[in-house]
């Protein structure tokens, strides 16, 4: 097994934490790569949005 570190560090007054994800040892960077860039958008998903001004 691949034992890949994911480490996020939200900036000063925050904590940084990491997750440690563990991959077959045949995976590829590319699967590496697919994985964090899921857990990326899943831990900012909930912070970041966007929408259209109606000017309401």
């Amino acid at each position: 097994m691949k034992r890949v570190v994911f480490y996020r560090n939200p900036g000063p007054g925050s904590q940084p934490y990491r997750e440690v994800v563990e991959f077959d040892d045949d995976a590829t960077e590319a699967d590496i790569t697919e994985a964090y860039e899921e857990w990326v958008w899943q831990e900012i998903g909930d912070q970041f949005t966007w929408y259209i001004d109606h000017g309401e």
